[in-house]
């Protein structure tokens, strides 16, 4: 009976911590000018992929903290809003087989997942005023030594919104639960996040400042 009480406890409590972040970002997209038809095009995915939905949310709230720490402006933050909310949209055309697959992804299965990058953008630029938002959101698989995809930018060639949804994107995967796996603690993911900083994936200089913000989270 313990046991049950204890998983209808934790149940609800996660379910109240997904509604408070929600919550969250509707509280802001309100205070900006275009954020609700980023909110719109992303409601469908609550269908699709509950999973994706949550990360995303998750993904934009983290984002758009870590721009008020590196000091952008009220512009710059909405436009790192929008551009989080839209950045997986592309996921709604992924078969739910492949993206909640517990293993490793055949050549071809990865082949189908990378795309989402492309879909996500199409899915969102039709919408002019997020034209510039679904563009920086492709970007979130660029990689800092031009291994990424799909423009294999290099360096400073991917605009600094981009570079933070890329670190923000892969924190959140290491670090959230998913059906499949346990995320990890966070003294855990800091240190693989510190251990990489300089192997090529992120801007080593945007690692230290986020492992600094993030740590006066937690």
């Amino acid at each position: 009976i313990l046991s049950i009480l204890t998983g209808s406890f934790t149940l609800t409590r996660q379910t109240s911590m997904n509604q408070t972040k929600i919550d969250h970002v509707y509280t802001l997209a309100l205070q900006h000018q275009h954020s609700l038809d980023a909110l719109r095009l992303l409601q469908p995915m609550r269908h699709h992929s509950i999973e994706t939905y949550e990360h995303t949310l998750r993904v934009c709230l983290l984002s758009y903290s870590f721009g008020l720490y590196l000091g952008f402006d009220a512009e710059q933050l909405e436009l790192i809003f929008d551009s989080a909310l839209v950045h997986d949209l592309g996921k709604l055309k992924t078969p739910g087989n492949i993206l909640h697959k517990n293993g490793k992804l055949t050549p071809i299965e990865r082949q189908l997942m990378n795309k989402h990058v492309e879909e996500s953008y199409i899915m969102s630029k039709h919408v002019s005023e997020l034209e510039l938002a679904s563009i920086l959101g492709a970007l979130h698989h660029e990689r800092w030594d031009g291994n990424g995809y799909p423009l294999r930018l290099k360096g400073e060639e991917t605009p600094l919104i981009g570079q933070v949804l890329a670190l923000i994107d892969t924190w959140d995967a290491m670090t959230s639960t998913r059906a499949y796996r346990t995320g990890m603690p966070t003294d855990k993911a800091l240190r693989i996040l510190f251990n990489e900083r300089s192997e090529g994936q992120f801007n080593p200089s945007l690692v230290d400042k986020f492992i600094t913000f993030i740590t006066t989270i937690k």
